[in-house]
């Protein structure tokens, strides 16, 4: 195990209900604030008018930033900081799903940042201010409302790209999961192939000799991800919901993987360029990746196999047949969430060069030295 630094300054109020301390929390951090959303999810749901009221009793005033989309673009966030500073606003409010929350990071990382956040997501600047920041997921995230990272969009130029920085956590991240009720089952089920991935990359990929404290955990995770997202998408009860949210915050939080060292996410940076060309789900693209490589015995290797030990109990014999047993299980369990990757596939392997040199940005970015086994999954038969 290494030597490490763990510190997550964000506070968290988890439960159902507790979306209503959403208004005293964000008092304590300003009284103009810009309240990112989505398009139609909120409102129908007729949260963001509760929330609204909420806010203004408590002597906050609010302006709405609406809209934001899946695969949120840099232009988007770039309209985003410009309200932002055109109303003066001193915090930043984030409510509804991953995208949203990334994009509201965006804004308040944005705002005091000279130059726009293109220098940062190329590498060139960190991002060590931001705006107070207060988080609402409405939908089970992946790590979204706790952590510090976020993803934007160049539809021009067909990249997505990741970038974190200990600056960005929250101050505050409110997790109710009964605000979660009414999200799309796609939503769901994304969330949790996304959550899932977090925990197999982070148990695969790093530079610790001894980890096994931390694979236990991440399978143990993995495990709870999977059984509340099945049960999630079946049911959407509070429970399941909240299980399904809570674990997918844990595996991004830093504690369980505090001690592994340098990690890398070579199936995220491929994945991003996936969605940065094909704007499809990314929980989607994951969702194929995994199963490509559990397919391929020779390109999952011995990593691979440790971790769905754990994972699964009672798998034995050689790395191969823990991979197949691995990938029968796997493609099960997409199906039992409903999540169907065979036309995404398709579309991939057309925009095969597109998605390659996208991806490669991606990896360059995160120093990632070689994406060419997980790029060559989107060629498999």
């Amino acid at each position: 195990m290494h030597a490490f630094h763990f510190h997550n300054p964000c506070r968290i109020i988890f439960g159902a209900g507790s979306i209503e301390r959403l208004a005293a929390g964000a008092a304590r951090l300003g009284k103009n604030a810009l309240l990112v959303h989505g398009r139609s999810h909120l409102e129908k749901s007729g949260l963001l008018e509760r929330i609204v009221r909420a806010l203004e009793q408590a002597g906050v005033r609010v302006n709405l930033f609406g809209g934001v989309f899946p695969n949120p673009t840099f232009a988007l966030a770039a309209a985003g900081i410009e309200e932002c500073r055109k109303q003066g606003c001193g915090m930043v409010i984030g409510a509804g799903g991953a995208s949203v929350l990334d994009t509201a990071r965006a804004i308040a990382a944005g705002v005091p940042l000279a130059g726009g956040l293109g220098r940062v997501f190329a590498g060139k600047r960190s991002a060590r201010k931001r705006l107070p920041l207060l988080l609402a997921p409405t939908m089970p995230g992946a790590g979204s409302a706790t952590g510090c990272g976020m993803a934007l969009r160049d539809p021009e130029k067909e990249v997505k790209l990741g970038f974190g920085a200990a600056a960005l956590h929250a101050d505050l991240a409110i997790i109710d999961p009964e605000t979660m009720i009414t999200a799309p089952q796609q939503a769901i089920a994304a969330a949790a192939v996304d959550a899932f991935s977090h925990a197999l990359e982070f148990a695969v990929n790093h530079a610790a000799g001894n980890d096994a404290l931390q694979l236990r955990q991440l399978a143990a995770l993995a495990r709870t991800v999977a059984e509340s997202g099945e049960a999630a998408v079946r049911a959407r009860d509070p429970k399941s919901l909240g299980e399904l949210a809570w674990a997918g915050e844990l595996v991004m939080q830093g504690m369980c993987t505090a001690g592994l060292g340098w990690t890398a996410f070579p199936l995220h940076a491929v994945e991003h360029g996936i969605s940065g060309v094909m704007d499809s789900s990314h929980g989607q693209g994951l969702a194929l990746l995994i199963s490509g490589l559990l397919a391929r015995p020779e390109a999952a290797g011995q990593g691979y196999a440790r971790f769905f030990r754990f994972l699964l109990p009672g798998v034995g014999g050689d790395d191969a047949n823990v991979a197949e047993r691995a990938a029968e299980w796997f493609n099960n369990w997409a199906a039992a969430i409903g999540l169907d990757t065979e036309d995404l596939r398709e579309k991939a392997r057309t925009g095969y060069e597109r998605i390659a040199a996208a991806a490669a940005i991606q990896a360059r970015r995160w120093r990632i030295r070689d994406i060419s086994r997980e790029l060559s999954l989107l060629k498999r038969p």
